[in-house]
C-alpha cells in the first residue's frame, strides 16, 4: 500500500500510513524494511524513454525523506536502550553523489544499534572529511556510492584516510558496490554492504560477542 501511493504521487496518502504504522508502536526496522526499503528497491522507471521518471524519482525521494524523518524518535529510542560510548561512525556520500535516501537509511540503522552517528549526508567535500578525521577518531566510515564512474575516487579517498587514520573501518555500500561487486575488492574497504540486511547481520552479529 505505502509503494502504491508512493508510485500514485500520494504523499498524504503514504505519510498517513507511516504514522499510523508509528502510533501503533511498530519497531522501526518492520516499518524501513516492510514498508520503506521495499519501496526504493522495487521503483523503476525507464528515464531515457519516459523522461517525467525524473520529475516522479523527485517526488517519490521527497516523500521518503518525511517518512524517514518522522520515524526518527524510534530510532532515538532505539539508540538509549543500545548505546556505546565505545561505537562512533561517520555516515556519508562522498564528492559529487547525491542519491541521499539509502544512506540516510544506513546511518539509522547505526544509531539504532547503538552507535553515535555523525551523519554529513551527499556531496561531502573530501578536505571536509579530512579535516574532521584529523579531530574526531570514529571507530567506522561508512560510505556510500551510487554512481559507478565515482569508484575510482572512492578508491583514492580510501587510500587518503588511511594516512590519515590508519585503524578506522571501512564499509562502502550503495547500488555501485552492488553492480560491480568484481571490482570492488580492489578500492580498499574493510567491508563491502551489498544489501540493508548485510548492515543488519553484521551489527547483530557485532552485537553478539
Amino acid at each position: 500500500m505505502f509503494a502504491e501511493h508512493l508510485k500514485n504521487e500520494e504523499k498524504d496518502a503514504a505519510i498517513k500510513l507511516i504514522l499510523e504504522l508509528i502510533a501503533e508502536k511498530k519497531p522501526v526496522r518492520e516499518i524501513y524494511e516492510k514498508w520503506i526499503i521495499p519501496a526504493i528497491v522495487h521503483w523503476e522507471c525507464p528515464f531515457e524513454a519516459e523522461p517525467y521518471c525524473i520529475w516522479r524519482e523527485h517526488v517519490l525521494s521527497t516523500t521518503l525523506k518525511t517518512a524517514i524523518e518522522l520515524c526518527y524518535p524510534l530510532v532515538m529510542a532505539e539508540y538509549e536502550k543500545r548505546k556505546s560510548k565505545n561505537k562512533s561512525v561517520f555516515v556519508f556520500c562522498p564528492w559529487e553523489e547525491f542519491h541521499e535516501i539509502g544512506i540516510r537509511l544506513i546511518a539509522d540503522v547505526f544509531h539504532a544499534h547503538g552507535y553515535a552517528v555523525t551523519y554529513t549526508g551527499v556531496n561531502t567535500p573530501e578536505k571536509a572529511l579530512t579535516e574532521a578525521l584529523s579531530r574526531h577518531t570514529p571507530n567506522c566510515l561508512a560510505i556510500s556510492v551510487t554512481n559507478p564512474y565515482h569508484l575510482f575516487q572512492v578508491q583514492n579517498l580510501i587510500r587518503r584516510i588511511r594516512i590519515i587514520e590508519p585503524n578506522v573501518k571501512i564499509m562502502v555500500g550503495g547500488q555501485a558496490i552492488q553492480r560491480n561487486t568484481p571490482v570492488c575488492n580492489a578500492i580498499g574497504a574493510d567491508v563491502y554492504i551489498y544489501s540493508i540486511e548485510d548492515l543488519y547481520q553484521l551489527l547483530e552479529e557485532e552485537e553478539a560477542k
